[in-house]
């Protein structure tokens, strides 16, 4: 994030303009510029996308930058736009209907305190709005994540004071804000298998995301139930009819991971 950088406002909306960067942008430059840009070659990917928060000098909030990497060109590409949002990094860049998903920092939008439900189309590169659930704009005060169920998108709603339960809402017609509905409700389960103070310290990044009693919702299974990462790392099942919890265990599985769901493919990288 580069919040001290200065830009100048376009007076257009929206603006690209190509600059000559041969190598990623900040939050690759972890590694050497030569390795990043090696990786992201040898991908079966035609672009990749990054994101970073500027701050303009005569306005106190935030805004958005998209840089597009391109692999015929070996170039970030920058579009800047008059995106009034600052991203929150942890709501994960859902990917649902051609758009990535994200949810915006509370007070960190131009005169609006909300956490609006934001989307960026890869078509035609611009932000959009996503309407959140009829009569519940308790979310836009609240933090909430994202998910994908079943291939709809999906908000997690942590807000529910009964006993700590999630909501899940599923928007069954993209874009329609009627079209909501609330089609989980996981109850608590407290993880106790990662509890000694070893594995507390080493999942304390987990610290300001998740409350031990709240879960990352990751995926929907073939068989119905809902699979789940507690705070400490613990992969759990949640069957909805049953109402009753799993723990998640196989052979070989590691003390220390942090779970990505993918869509799988038979293709074989070189």
């Amino acid at each position: 994030m580069e919040d001290d950088m200065e830009i100048e406002r376009e007076s257009k909306r929206r603006k690209s303009t190509p600059k000559e960067h041969h190598q990623p942008g900040n939050n690759l430059y972890s590694l050497p510029q030569e390795i990043a840009l090696d990786i992201i070659s040898r991908l079966h990917v035609k672009s990749v996308i990054q994101f970073r928060s500027l701050r303009f000098r005569a306005q106190n909030f935030p805004r958005s930058e998209v840089q597009v990497f391109y692999q015929s060109s070996e170039k970030w590409r920058v579009i800047i736009g008059d995106i009034p949002y600052k991203l929150d990094q942890s709501s994960g860049g859902v990917f649902v209907n051609g758009r990535l998903h994200w949810v915006s920092i509370w007070g960190k939008n131009h005169a609006r305190r909300e956490r609006l439900l934001v989307s960026f189309d890869l078509s035609d590169e611009l932000f959009r709005e996503v309407p959140l659930p009829e009569n519940h704009l308790y979310l836009t005060r609240h933090r909430y994540s994202l998910s994908v169920l079943g291939g709809f998108l999906s908000v997690v709603d942590p807000s529910n004071t009964n006993c700590g339960a999630q909501d899940i809402w599923i928007m069954k017609q993209y874009g329609v804000k009627e079209s909501w509905e609330k089609v989980f409700s996981v109850g608590v389960y407290y993880v106790t298998t990662f509890q000694s103070p070893e594995m507390q310290q080493k999942y304390r990044i987990w610290k300001n995301v998740l409350d031990e009693r709240f879960a990352r919702v990751l995926c929907l299974l073939k068989n119905g139930e809902i699979l789940l990462q507690y705070r400490w790392g613990a992969l759990v099942s949640y069957n909805p009819e049953s109402r009753m919890f799993k723990d998640l265990r196989f052979k070989g599985m590691p003390k220390f991971f942090h779970t990505v769901v993918h869509v799988g493919s038979l293709s074989q990288a070189n």
